[in-house]
């Protein structure tokens, strides 16, 4: 399974990442958005992932997304009266980041917006999901993390 993971700038730096809310194409997210492809259900995970690291965010304005591939039994379904979004699932155990394909993180010229988001500007907010995170191959890892720490 896909899992579109939120991050904050500082976790980059963490041996694994610890198990937390993940974002997926799941069963209930298709039944929301049945007319759309797999390319935009998992669009819609990548978003929701993005958001969540927004709302995790306290020193460095960028948000992180890391994706990877997982086995299903590694992540969980919520509990059906849990009140998160219908692509929300539980990774039940600590990610390596061998596991991880890919990186995504906002540009500096995004953290004016990012910083206004954080700090509970709703129209920052909304316009944040217009901003497109920058893709970082998994072997960039160690040159974002010196570029973030600097």
């Amino acid at each position: 399974m896909r899992i579109y993971v939120p991050l904050t700038p500082q976790e980059i730096e963490h041996d694994e990442i610890s198990p937390r809310l993940v974002h997926a194409v799941t069963p209930d997210l298709s039944r929301v958005f049945p007319r759309e492809g797999e390319e935009e259900l998992e669009y819609v995970a990548f978003l929701a992932a993005a958001d969540d690291s927004l709302r995790a965010l306290t020193t460095v304005p960028r948000r992180v997304v890391a994706v990877a591939d997982v086995p299903t039994p590694m992540v969980e379904l919520p509990a059906v009266d849990e009140e998160i979004l219908e692509s929300g699932v539980h990774m039940a155990e600590p990610l390596s980041w061998d596991r991880v394909e890919s990186i995504h993180i906002d540009e500096a010229e995004a953290e004016a917006v990012i910083r206004d988001a954080i700090a509970g500007d709703e129209r920052a907010f909304e316009e944040s999901a217009e901003i497109d995170l920058l893709w970082y191959d998994i072997l960039e890892r160690a040159a974002l993390i010196a570029a973030l720490t600097s």
